[in-house]
This record gives C-alpha cells, sequence and structure tokens, in this order.
C-alpha cells in the first residue's frame, strides 16, 4: 500500500501551535509524508508527528536537522528531482497497483 500525503482541514490545523502549523506547511510543500522526513532527517517518525501536532518541540538539533532535509528536498524538487512521494505515485501507476 503506498503512503500519500494526507492534508489537514483548516479546522484541524487552527487547533495546532504555529510552529507545528509551519513544520506541517513546509513537509508537505516539499512533498514528503513523515516517514520521509523521519528517513531524511534521521528523526523517528513518531517525533515528526509529535513536532506537527505540538504535543513536542524539537531539540535545536533536531529542528535544524529537520530544516535541513526540507530545504533539501526543496532544492532538489526546484532542479526538478521527484520528490519521494512523486516517485512512489509512478511506481503505482507503472505496476498498475490501486490508489
Amino acid at each position: 500500500m503506498a503512503t500519500r500525503l494526507l492534508l489537514l482541514t483548516p479546522a484541524a490545523l487552527a487547533a495546532r501551535p504555529p510552529r507545528a502549523v509551519d513544520l506541517y506547511r513546509r513537509r508537505v510543500a516539499a512533498g514528503l509524508t513523515q516517514a520521509d522526513l523521519a528517513a531524511l532527517s534521521g528523526v523517528d517518525r513518531s517525533l515528526v508527528n509529535a513536532y506537527e501536532t505540538g504535543r513536542e518541540s524539537a531539540s535545536s538539533r533536531r529542528q535544524a536537522r529537520v530544516d535541513a532535509a526540507i530545504e533539501l528536498s526543496m532544492q532538489k524538487a526546484a532542479e526538478g528531482t521527484p520528490t519521494p512521494a512523486a516517485m512512489r505515485e509512478a511506481s503505482d501507476d507503472s505496476t498498475g497497483s490501486p490508489a
């Protein structure tokens, strides 16, 4: 089963702290799932989720790793390199897997 980007409703975003919403929006803009961001930054996926929901705040070191992973993904996308999510979707399409 392919992992898809799940988009939150405005009401769900309004219930979160601004720093959590900012991280969520930057991750989605970079075309990354939480699992992608976790793998690229070396931070556990459950921590990425905790940061995005506002349950936890990242240490400055972890925040720097997360920020660097998002920035690198955005730079690669600007250069035309497909995001991990786009590569999964293309793979699903070519193998005939259900969406």
